[in-house]
């Protein structure tokens, strides 16, 4: 992963690695981690394959911990989730947890 940020003398320059603090990193992470495990729930998979980190962090930059910022995502993916089942009569799983 790279991005753009200026450099010393104001030019744009391309840096490899990512742009978040390891706060914000941690919990992207986390939020992937557990759209990986309840793939088949709800609309994870629509996160996994159509989100990127940047994407992630806009939705969840206000919450304070892992558990938070996968709720956040959990109640952003839900109209995905109900899309499928009123139009395409897709039934995903129940998230349990």
């Amino acid at each position: 992963m790279s991005y753009v940020t200026l450099d010393e003398n104001g030019d744009l320059i391309v840096k490899s690695g990512n742009a978040f603090s390891e706060d914000a990193a941690a919990m992207i992470s986390s939020v992937r981690a557990h759209a990986e495990e309840f793939y088949s729930y709800g609309a994870w998979d629509v996160l996994v394959h159509c989100w990127n980190d940047e994407m992630i962090y806009a939705q969840i930059k206000d919450c304070l911990c892992d558990t938070d910022a996968i709720k956040r995502m959990r109640q952003v993916l839900a109209p995905y989730a109900d899309w499928r089942s009123n139009f395409c009569g897709e039934d995903r799983l129940e998230e349990t947890v």
